[in-house]
């Protein structure tokens, strides 16, 4: 039997050995939330001797390297080594300059070398030097060495990645969290208390559940049966246990460092969704209840086997920008990615399989058949489809899917193209400029951020030289409602203010400082403060449709507005 070793923990007893984080493990992960559940957790137990339950650790020993690799909770290893090395930091700087208790001086001095006898310390940083215990991946032990260790306060230069910037997040925030508590109390002798209480309470009474295996494919088995049991399994965990069963001894470790490349490149994503329309972009439309078997139906071998998962791996970072542009990494494009941005805003996702069809169609090709200012081309078409069907006409999302699934296909399969045959196959299905513009002069939502992206493209298209573009900064240009959400300066019928509020005539863009000014002001108030804008939109505000100064502001002069806007619409989200 492979397993060695099975044992409650208290976490100093874990962490005074020696443990590596193998590179095709998950990079750091834990966001603020996670930090805060940690916290919290620590807080409920510090007054009393109850213990905390920190989770399970799989470990592999691996006998030949003579190394031991952490198979599953890096997560939580990762965050004690930091919350730790906070501590230690703050044992010797709160008592360094005291030089009426020399005594706890010592005292923390003491401590903080107790804690780097857990968990190792940097170069000079002790005089009883231990090395490092714990040992990142490649991409990032690095940094993790020269900004936790080396450094007594984060730095201030950007991360090259997300797992480190998290990481010193994460060193942040403890030290902000622990200085509070110490700052807190009165006396040296309460300062030193508190953090000996979290020391306590950390080492002592945190515990976890430890095992070990000899056997790096029984410390899978372990992993995969503990995070499985008492719920239902995902269709990418049943996706991952299906192509690992292909994988031999030999090939288990490339196998689960292409795994992690697609979860760290992902992110946050959900991995069924991705891996759902990732196949939907080169197969037949699969709804996700179908999803598992169909992959399993055309992936019988192990070389398929590989080849999707290679496959998964190589275009998930793609898929990460599509639906996180703003913080993208691979796409590069700054119109490609304003689209993006914008089909965000519509909240739409169905596009990914038909983008992500053209960019493995540049892979099957090997070469650049599709460039990025192509593919910009393609997603402003998009935009206006999703725009017109579905945010303004109301077309159902399962139509818009089916649609944009068959496209894709069409274009892996090399039925389509070209450029401008994918815009023109998009182009036949976007509604008439009369189904359009009919229901754009009745539509209305209280999605602040919709409305915002409306009138920004509104207020571009009445730009006349095309060069004034509103920024999107929130804090410097406010949703204005013209007849006011407060009524009662106003005292509109409650039926007619119900009705008009939110429509997007009686929207507009204001600076801020111009918006506070105008208030729940009365319409003869508000007027004059509109003329001094610079936002062309405005106009439409004081002026109406025949470009006659407005008197007054009724749901008629609403509905005029929109009339209006409905007009600018069909050139600012042109069918063809």
């Amino acid at each position: 039997m492979s397993i060695v070793n099975v044992a409650k923990k208290e976490m100093e007893d874990f962490l005074n050995k020696t443990y590596y984080i193998p590179n095709y493990q998950r990079e750091y992960s834990w966001e603020d939330d996670e930090l805060t559940d940690f916290l919290s957790d620590m807080e409920s137990i510090l007054d009393s001797n109850q213990k905390h339950f920190f989770g399970q650790i799989v470990v592999h020993d691996d006998q030949g390297a003579n190394k031991k690799y952490i198979i599953d909770g890096q997560q939580r290893t990762i965050t004690s080594v930091i919350f730790l090395r906070a501590l230690s930091i703050l044992y010797k700087k709160e008592f360094s300059n005291n030089s009426e208790a020399l005594s706890y001086r010592e005292k923390g001095i003491k401590k903080s070398y107790k804690i780097e006898g857990i968990i190792g310390a940097y170069g000079d940083d002790s005089d009883e030097e231990e090395p490092i215990r714990l040992i990142l991946g490649e991409g990032d032990n690095k940094f993790f060495v020269e900004e936790i260790f080396k450094k007594d306060s984060p730095g201030s230069e950007k991360a090259k990645k997300r797992s480190q910037a998290r990481m010193r997040k994460a060193f942040s925030k403890f030290l902000a969290y622990l200085k509070l508590k110490v700052d807190g109390k009165s006396s040296i002798e309460e300062k030193f208390k508190c953090l000996n209480n979290y020391f306590e309470a950390f080492t002592k009474r945190f515990e976890i559940m430890y095992m070990e295996a000899t056997e790096l494919d029984e410390a899978f088995v372990i992993f995969e049966t503990l995070n499985a049991r008492g719920k239902e399994l995902e269709t990418s965990d049943l996706l991952k246990n299906y192509i690992f069963s292909k994988a031999d001894k030999d090939s288990i470790v490339s196998y689960q460092e292409l795994w992690n490349t697609m979860t760290n490149d992902l992110d946050k994503i959900d991995l069924t969704t991705y891996i759902r329309h990732f196949w939907n972009s080169s197969n037949e439309l699969t709804r996700m209840n179908t999803l598992y078997r169909k992959i399993v139906s055309n992936t019988k071998t192990v070389e398929e086997a590989k080849e999707l998962l290679k496959n998964l791996a190589g275009y998930a970072a793609i898929y990460h920008d599509l639906i996180f542009p703003t913080s993208a990494s691979v796409i590069e494009d700054d119109t490609l990615i304003q689209h993006l941005e914008n089909l965000s805003i519509l909240n739409a996702k169905t596009f990914t399989p038909l983008i992500l069809a053209m960019y493995q169609t540049n892979k099957k090709e090997d070469g650049l058949k599709y460039t990025e200012k192509d593919i910009s081309k393609v997603a402003n078409t998009i935009e206006n489809y999703v725009f017109r069907n579905a945010t303004i006409c109301k077309r159902t999302a399962n139509n818009t899917e089916r649609f944009m699934g068959e496209t894709a296909l069409r274009i892996y399969r090399g039925e389509i193209t070209t450029v401008e045959e994918v815009c023109k196959a998009i182009e036949k299905e976007i509604v008439t400029d009369e189904e359009f513009k009919t229901a754009f002069k009745e539509w209305c939502s209280q999605n602040r951020t919709i409305n915002r992206y409306i009138l920004r493209k509104l207020n571009y298209e009445m730009n006349e030289t095309g060069e004034m573009e509103v920024t999107k900064d929130n804090n410097k240009v406010h949703l204005e409602h013209i007849m006011p959400d407060n009524n009662s300066k106003w005292k509109i019928d409650d039926e007619i203010h119900s009705e008009y509020l939110w429509r997007l005539g009686n929207l507009t863009l204001l600076s801020g400082k111009i918006n506070k000014e105008a208030s729940n002001n009365l319409f003869k108030e508000k007027v004059e403060l509109y003329k001094t804008s610079k936002i062309d939109l405005n106009e439409t505000i004081w002026k109406d449709s025949r470009g006659k100064e407005r008197k007054q502001w009724t749901e008629r002069d609403i509905q005029d507005r929109q009339n209006l806007f409905a007009e600018l619409a069909i050139k600012a989200w042109p069918r063809k």
